[in-house]
């Protein structure tokens, strides 16, 4: 057999799904290393406008345990007796496609993953549940808006709701806030809801899950006729 995969055929291709913001591990297990070297590659291809492939590009990772690549976020993550594995930490959308782990045979021998990253989509949404950028409302009535959250398990029902530079959620002053949140299988459903609106309440609403995952619409409260 010489140098060789354990418990995987040279030429597979294997899935891996992850959450953003995860550390993601691809295994590379070889037997009998022996004087060959292991690298990490990834697969990076161009599309035209028609998104048709129109070059690759082979992006050298790492070479043993050594990491060749200037963003830190990569390295490999050695797994005793023999499993080069590749850590990628801090996941996001645009490190999506095809890693390659190869032996330095003659050829190489080669096993290829996929690494798929669910990042999360929220927007604040009209009642036909399309993104909604710009709402108008007339004083004393009431605000009403829907956020959908999507691609993520929430481990709890934080979907905060902030007004400009504040928080809604926790507001015991203003009165007449309401927020609920429902979890749902892909995410959560939150609606905000503020009674009697002035023209102080005009401004940007954000539905957020995080730093790095929001939503902004602009409220524009208008003196009624």
């Amino acid at each position: 057999l010489g140098t060789h995969f354990d418990e995987v055929a040279v030429g597979s291709l294997i899935n891996v799904t992850i959450q953003d913001g995860k550390t993601a591990f691809l295994n590379c297990k070889i037997n009998l290393l022996q004087d060959k070297t292991v690298s990490w590659v990834r697969r990076m291809y161009y599309y035209d406008s028609d998104d048709e492939p129109q070059r690759q590009e082979l992006q050298l990772l790492t070479v043993g345990t050594n990491t060749f690549v200037a963003d830190t976020r990569y390295s490999v993550d050695f797994q005793f007796p023999n499993n080069f594995r590749l850590m990628i930490q801090n996941v996001t959308k645009r490190d999506e496609g095809i890693y390659e782990c190869q032996i330095s045979t003659h050829p190489p021998k080669v096993i290829q993953y996929y690494l798929h990253v669910n990042a999360p989509e929220l927007f604040i949404a009209d009642e036909s549940q399309k993104p909604l950028y710009e709402r108008h409302y007339e004083v004393n009535s009431t605000l009403e808006l829907y956020c959908y959250v999507h691609n993520i398990e929430m481990t709890s029902s934080v979907v905060l709701w902030i007004h400009n530079d504040h928080v809604l959620n926790y507001d015991a002053i203003r009165g007449g806030i309401s927020v609920r949140t429902d979890l749902t299988e892909e995410g959560a459903n939150s609606t905000l809801s503020v009674a009697k609106i002035n023209k102080s309440d005009s401004g940007n609403y954000t539905c957020s899950i995080g730093p790095t995952h929001s939503f902004t619409t602009t409220v524009h409260v208008l003196n009624g006729k």
